[in-house]
């Protein structure tokens, strides 16, 4: 679903935002790199970090190797991504599927 924000009042805005998060679902980020590669990468650390304007922040917990992971270096790298929300379908998947995670 996509929402043009600049229709929306400030109410209806944290309204979106508050009930895309609550309770806390898995936020599936997807990116692309300057060379064209799609990445699309499952963070549980986000939330809304303001309303006005619309924000929602995630927090990438470093892996060992201190290198950061491809989403923070796409993001770095384009100023883009988009914040996925899993929906129920996803959690009704059918056992018979395969599972690729």
């Amino acid at each position: 679903m996509i929402f043009d924000i600049s229709t929306l009042e400030n109410r209806e805005k944290y309204r979106l935002l508050n009930g895309g998060i609550t309770p806390r679902p898995i936020a599936w980020i997807s990116t692309c790199s300057n060379d064209g590669l799609d990445n699309l990468a499952p963070f549980s650390f986000f939330t809304v970090a303001s309303c006005v304007p619309p924000v929602l922040l995630y927090t990438q917990v470093t892996q060992r190797s201190a290198l950061d992971k491809d989403t923070l270096q796409n993001l770095i790298a384009t100023e883009e991504c988009v914040v996925n929300i899993v929906n129920s379908p996803l959690l009704a998947k059918d056992e018979q599927d395969e599972c690729w995670y």
